[in-house]
């Protein structure tokens, strides 16, 4: 007789953490609590998760990987580099701001860096991985001659600095003014480092 796979609840699990980790924080979520509202047996989410620790980095990655695919111009393949740029530009800022979700674990995700040995990595990791597809999309810019610069991996390392700068500082933060104005502020910066205008990608 054929045995039936046994069904994950892993994904559940970072949903329901995720959900308790906005509403009340991570010091404060428990198994119990994701155990009751996935409806398993707590002892269940060990088979996942070997502490909280292991749960928190999977929430981070789990949000990591969603912004990823709503930013990333990956559909934007035939667009000069220009259009590539501000796509992820503008992109970025819009799914933060209307995301506060996202905005909120962000934060987070750096807060538990400056503790956290497996969190700071995927900081790192996540920092890396933004900073080459930058600079790909300048290196691209370079052959198309949409701009020149002496240093492609030091132009996309300040591109992302200033870009989580203000995403953390502007998007719900500290920053007063309207979003659009500021996300206009942020392109004209990028626009001055670069010495070339970015141009809206048609929307794919």
């Amino acid at each position: 007789m054929r045995r039936m796979a046994r069904k994950s609840f892993r994904p559940e699990i970072i949903q329901q953490g995720r959900e308790l980790f906005l509403e009340q924080g991570g010091e404060n979520i428990s198994f119990s609590q994701i155990a009751q509202r996935v409806k398993i047996a707590q002892p269940s989410i060990y088979n996942h998760f070997a502490n909280k620790t292991d749960l928190l980095v999977a929430i981070f990655e789990d949000a990591v990987s969603r912004g990823r695919v709503h930013t990333w111009p990956d559909a934007l393949v035939d667009e000069s580099a220009d259009k590539k740029l501000h796509y992820y530009m503008t992109n970025t800022w819009n799914f933060f701001r209307n995301n506060r979700e996202a905005y909120k674990l962000t934060l987070a995700r750096y807060y538990y860096a400056t503790f956290n040995d497996e969190v700071r990595k995927i900081n790192e990791k996540t920092v890396l991985v933004a900073r080459s597809m930058i600079k790909k999309i300048i290196d691209e810019g370079v052959e198309q001659g949409v701009w020149t610069t002496e240093s492609s991996e030091a132009t996309a390392s300040t591109i992302q600095g200033i870009l989580m700068a203000e995403l953390i500082m502007g998007v719900h933060g500290t920053a007063v003014g309207d979003g659009d104005a500021q996300l206009r502020r942020l392109i004209h910066v990028i626009e001055k480092l670069l010495n070339a205008p970015l141009i809206p990608a048609d929307q794919p």
